[in-house]
């Protein structure tokens, strides 16, 4: 299977993006002192619902397919 139809097949799950932004913001807070962007990102996964991430990811596995 192709690697980006793989990542494509995965751009609407929400534990892939969860991964992903972590990965990213892990990276971010071992280069300064930032631990406040985890603190949101945690505060927004519990107060937004998921349907709210369902689309933002689905729009955004759209504009992946689409390049």
């Amino acid at each position: 299977m192709n690697l980006k139809k793989y990542l494509i097949t995965r751009a609407t799950s929400m534990l892939a993006w969860v991964g992903a932004i972590g990965i990213v913001l892990e990276i971010l807070l071992h280069l300064g002192s930032i631990s406040v962007l985890m603190l949101v990102f945690f505060v927004a996964l519990i107060a937004a619902p998921e349907q709210w991430f369902h689309n933002l990811f689905k729009g955004w596995a759209k504009k992946l397919d689409e390049l």
